[in-house]
């Protein structure tokens, strides 16, 4: 993890400071390098450092490539899609170790819900809700803790801003988190 770090910052000091190149091609460099090193790593051994390493500089290339278009909600939606991949990855077992795709991807596709409100802002909370959402029932089905423990937590996040968003301050909003905490408890 620190070589991969190490990697990293080494390769943004060659890009912004000697090449002198603009953040988003510097993202994806960094990005780039720092899954390519990781990477070799972790194919030689599968191990959570490693992994962590490399899904980070693919998200850091991806997220620097899509910025060029300068459309945050664009930015968002491809790492929600990344998130979903490495999602199905891990629950098949592609990469490991799984319980780590577990926390990040799930992790990963809840942020990125939140960046699509960069570009569209009603449309990122609900985003976020239904993501959270499946992702509980997923993870409830597949009897995966950590998909569902994560799943949770964005709940409680989305939900008290979904309400806000489309019901105000109306009676809406505590009637849907109570009905919401009374079905999470069932």
């Amino acid at each position: 993890l620190l070589s991969s770090a190490a990697t990293a910052f080494f390769a943004g000091l060659l890009a912004a400071d000697v090449f002198e190149w603009d953040p988003e091609p510097v993202a994806v460099f960094v990005g780039s390098a720092t899954a390519l090193h990781a990477g070799s790593l972790w194919r030689r051994r599968d191990r959570p450092a490693q992994h962590l390493a490399f899904f980070a500089g693919v998200i850091a290339a991806l997220a620097g490539a899509s910025a060029w278009l300068d459309d945050p909600g664009m930015v968002g939606l491809v790492l929600w899609t990344l998130g979903a991949v490495w999602l199905v990855l891990g629950w098949r077992r592609i990469v490991a170790p799984a319980a780590i795709a577990f926390v990040t991807a799930p992790g990963l596709m809840l942020v990125a819900a939140g960046v699509t409100g960069g570009s569209w802002e009603s449309f990122a909370p609900l985003f976020g809700l239904i993501t959270a959402v499946g992702l509980f029932a997923g993870g409830t089905v597949l009897k995966e803790f950590l998909i569902t423990g994560v799943a949770v937590v964005g709940m409680f996040v989305y939900l008290p801003m979904s309400g806000a968003e489309y019901f105000g301050e109306t009676i809406g909003v505590p009637i849907v988190l109570l009905a919401t905490g009374l079905l999470l408890i069932t």
